[in-house]
């Protein structure tokens, strides 16, 4: 009584597992964000590699905590 329960289920179930789902809907690109990416592309390389750097990963921290208290003292 197993068997045939199991393989009808497995036949219902079959095309709706074999279906893709429809692709996510893409949201158009941010025309400020392109603009800013388009005027980065000739950034000087020296900026580039400081920009990876831990030191300037620190002055990052720093500078966010420095707001962060600006914040709070208004």
């Amino acid at each position: 009584m197993r068997r045939p329960f199991f393989f009808v289920a497995l036949l219902v179930a079959a095309p709706a597992l074999a279906e893709e789902p429809p692709p996510a809907p893409i949201a158009p690109p941010d025309p400020e964000l392109l603009e800013f990416l388009g005027e980065i592309g000739g950034e000087n390389p020296d900026l580039i590699q400081f920009v990876s750097t831990r030191e300037a990963q620190r002055a990052l921290k720093n500078a966010e905590k420095e707001k962060s208290k600006e914040d709070h003292d208004e």
